[in-house]
């Protein structure tokens, strides 16, 4: 994607943010509502949500798994951001089942909806998982070329969610950047953190 165009359709307010309401979620919010650019936030609840900014009318309640019930009003929408999860790292820790059911059964079903319409999505941004992906790698720093050994279901469904992207991205004509973040904390993270 050409960088003036993507600079442009951020501005434009022609963004979807999927998990508006969760803890990554919220910062990249904080982030457009700071640059007064309109988007539309999409999350199960807005329980909390912090930003008065963002009016009623550019929140949108829906479950991640009724992908019928929303993906039209993804029309208008040229960038997607997917900051959505049903589950953290450990979750459902050992339970590869749930995990594909709850995580990579939406997604793929959002993709599939989009590629069988006539969509305006052209890039989609999908924050996947650094460590959880390529397993223990010492203290070698990881690149686009080591060896990705999930270490957990949550690691293999977000690794499959990639190639997802990946494999329809060329019939779909979406540009796609999927963002390997690493244990975000800070403000808005749920739970207490401890660092030693």
């Amino acid at each position: 994607m050409n960088k003036d165009n993507a600079e442009s359709d951020m501005q434009s307010g022609n963004i979807a943010l999927w998990g508006a309401n969760g803890f990554i979620g919220r910062h990249v919010a904080a982030y457009y509502a700071d640059k007064s650019v309109d988007m539309k936030l999409f999350a199960r609840n807005f329980d909390g949500f912090p930003f008065k900014a963002f009016t009623a009318k550019a929140r949108y309640c829906y479950d991640f798994h009724n992908v019928d019930a929303f993906v039209s009003e993804l029309q208008d929408c040229q960038t997607l951001i997917l900051a959505v999860s049903a589950s953290g790292a450990r979750t459902f820790c050992d339970d590869l089942e749930a995990e594909i059911t709850c995580n990579f059964v939406p997604h793929k079903a959002l993709f599939d909806a989009l590629s069988m319409q006539d969509h305006s999505i052209e890039h989609i941004i999908f924050l996947s998982s650094g460590g959880t992906i390529y397993g223990d790698i010492g203290h070698h720093t990881a690149d686009e070329d080591t060896i990705k050994q999930p270490i957990s279901p949550y690691g293999q469904v977000k690794l499959d969610i990639e190639r997802e992207i990946i494999a329809q991205s060329a019939a779909a004509a979406w540009d796609y950047t999927i963002l390997r973040v690493a244990n975000p904390v800070g403000r808005w993270s749920k739970g207490n953190f401890f660092f030693f």
